[in-house]
């Protein structure tokens, strides 16, 4: 995702209807829960566009999309055991 994309206010055209926007939007962060944290962050930014979404935010959902398709061979491998944890405040 685009550094500068929440400084994209106004660029592209509103949707006619937001139901679609909000039905992918929504499948990005139920996939973003499960199995693929990458895409939290951008989904989490695109979600505040929910109300009024625009074109430039429909295009960025479906790029997320695409990306998803590609790396879809891609796995998070969480051990069971882990010896050392570290945490930094």
């Amino acid at each position: 995702m685009d550094p500068n994309y929440l400084k994209q206010e106004g660029e592209g055209d509103l949707l006619p209807t937001n139901t679609q926007y909000r039905q992918a939007e929504g499948a990005l962060l139920y996939v973003a829960t499960l199995s693929r944290p990458d895409i939290s962050v951008a989904g989490n930014i695109l979600s505040r566009r929910n109300e009024k979404p625009r074109e430039g935010d429909w295009n960025a959902v479906k790029r997320i999309i695409r990306n998803l398709k590609t790396t879809a061979e891609l796995k998070l491998i969480i051990r069971k055991k882990i010896t050392n944890l570290k945490c930094f405040l």
